[in-house]
């Protein structure tokens, strides 16, 4: 129990230095959109885009959560459904341009 407790206290701890640090600033920002695959050759190059970024880039659908740079991920959902494309970064506006062929809203 009191290792559980000093675990605890060191969380704590760093939460306070990190909200002194970044101030009122979010962590992280994220830009979500809806998007669905007509075929197997958009995957492909939805993949292949997003994997020249270096932000962290997820699909949804339901609880499942896979990497959107992850091919075999990205095919395990299949194609036709709509899916919850979440992007963890400040500005992807180019990104955004460049996978519109896929955005449904």
């Amino acid at each position: 129990l009191a290792r559980k407790n000093a675990v605890f206290m060191r969380l704590l701890a760093f939460r306070k230095r990190l909200k002194k640090v970044l101030g009122k600033r979010s962590i992280y920002v994220m830009k979500k959109a809806v998007i669905r695959f007509a075929s197997v050759n958009q995957i492909v190059q939805f993949v292949n885009i997003v994997s020249h970024y270096g932000t962290d880039i997820d699909i949804r659908i339901g609880n499942r959560v896979v990497d959107a740079k992850s091919l075999l991920g990205v095919m395990s959902f299949g194609i036709g459904k709509l899916l919850e494309l979440v992007i963890l970064k400040e500005s992807c506006d180019d990104l955004m341009d460049k996978i519109n062929f896929c955005i449904v809203a």
